[in-house]
């Protein structure tokens, strides 16, 4: 009887990841451009977190700050795209290189992650209303 309780223990202590900073899916959209500049949203099921930074003067100059989404607002998100979908895109435009800029689309699980660097504006077949919702969350989160 003990080892059937402590088996259930040690399993609940792994069947659920309840680490906000070790989310089960991490979704990271923005901008990445030359000299160092550009902002990102990272949104886990429980919150966004804002990165913007450029070159100053003195060195880079870094903004950031945070804000709790609901799960229904985390669904919504989810459910704009197919990650399996998402895996089979090869976007790699490598604009950072010429001190132009990148959009990016990165989507990490505990698994693996997948990545698409794309020129700004450019609509991706399939992913058009996850861009767009995406883009409306980082304008929010520049406003917040």
């Amino acid at each position: 009887m003990k080892k059937l309780l402590l088996l259930f223990l040690l399993l609940s202590l792994f069947a659920c990841n309840d680490d906000p900073d070790n989310p089960d899916v991490l979704i990271e959209y923005g901008t990445e451009c030359g000299w160092g500049a550009g902002e990102i949203i990272s949104i886990s099921e429980n919150k966004i977190d804002y990165s913007k930074s450029r070159m100053g003067v003195e060195g880079p100059e870094i903004e950031s700050k945070s804000k709790s989404i609901s799960a229904d607002e985390w669904s919504e998100l989810s459910n704009l795209y197919d990650y399996s979908f998402f895996q089979t895109l090869d976007y790699q435009s490598m604009n950072i290189s010429f001190d132009g800029c990148d959009e990016i689309i990165r989507i990490s699980n505990l698994d693996n992650q997948h990545e698409i660097r794309y020129d700004p504006s450019t609509e991706i077949e399939g992913l058009e209303s996850f861009q767009e919702r995406l883009n409306e969350l980082l304008i929010e989160m520049r406003d917040y």
